[in-house]
């Protein structure tokens, strides 16, 4: 069964509002570290494979932020489709459906949100989101 991780925004505009992050799938979550690899071995990062899950984490994480963009976007974008905003929470009129742009309104909001991903599919907390 795949696991999911709720995340509670406490801060600013998004004050309250609560999503869920849903694991991918392995077979999806495969290609989409496949992807995410090749991208941070294009910026030419010093990426040891027999460092380790979490060196090669960290390492690839770090690297990503030297890509191209046009790399990282369909990347960031996929994140954002396992993840859904819980309205009226604990209400008998409780919804729950995919998140949409207008559902965050603080930068702060979507990089908690992007680190609960990561911890939920990788097990590791990065440095940069501490």
């Amino acid at each position: 069964m795949l696991r999911e991780v709720e995340v509670i925004a406490d801060n600013g505009r998004d004050a309250g509002r609560v999503f869920v992050v849903r694991e991918m799938p392995a077979a999806k979550l495969e290609m989409f570290a496949f992807r995410a690899l090749m991208a941070a071995c294009r910026t030419n990062a010093d990426i040891d494979p027999t460092g380790g899950f979490g060196e090669l984490v960290q390492v690839g994480f770090k690297a990503l932020f030297s890509a191209d963009f046009q790399d990282l976007k369909p990347l960031l974008d996929e994140m954002m489709t396992g993840v859904d905003i819980v309205l009226n929470k604990g209400r008998t009129d409780q919804i729950r459906r995919g998140i949409i742009d207008s559902d965050t309104e603080e930068l702060e909001t979507r990089l908690k949100i992007r680190q609960a991903w990561i911890e939920l599919h990788t097990g590791f907390t990065l440095p940069a989101f501490r």
